[in-house]
């Protein structure tokens, strides 16, 4: 199965102009944040609340450690949302938007990526085991390291009166 053509930042940014702090430099990500963004309209619409500059800002978006990274303040819950994103960029190449996979290089740098752009720098680092507990998402990995993906507090913005 082949995978969709990655949106561009130009079609994201037009499509959700309040994400006006992402560049779209992470093109493979970009239909994931594009999903994101929507999700976020949606809780918005539920919740009744207007999604402009007083109720939602965004802080940064990037990669680190091989994951997606939303930082934002927002005055509806929205973390649940934003964590599913996470995790699901552990499986989607940051470079084209195909399936992909956690790799690390000689330096210990990871990207999660495919077969073709991992190329021979990046070799798959293989996880021992998931589990979650109250919302933190430990990885166990063989070389007897521990990742934690730990849900933010989250600045919320209070509702205007």
């Amino acid at each position: 199965m082949e995978a969709e053509k990655p949106i561009s930042a130009e079609d994201l940014l037009t499509r959700h102009q309040w994400l006006n702090r992402y560049k779209g430099e992470l093109v493979g990500w970009n239909r994931l944040i594009d999903d994101l963004a929507c999700q976020i309209e949606q809780r918005y619409a539920e919740h009744g609340e207007p999604l402009n500059a007083e109720t939602f800002r965004v802080r940064q978006v990037k990669e680190k450690f091989g994951e997606l990274r939303f930082y934002c303040d927002s005055s509806v819950p929205i973390q649940d949302l934003i964590q599913q994103a996470t995790l699901k960029s552990n499986s989607i190449c940051q470079e084209c938007g195909v399936a992909g996979q956690l790799m690390q290089n000689d330096r210990l740098w990871l990207r999660t990526l495919c077969e073709k752009h991992a190329g021979d720098d990046y070799k798959p680092r293989p996880s021992l085991k998931k589990i979650t507990v109250d919302g933190v998402t430990f990885t166990f990995f063989d070389e007897g390291q521990l990742d934690a993906l730990m849900p933010s507090n989250g600045t919320r913005i209070p509702k205007s009166s």
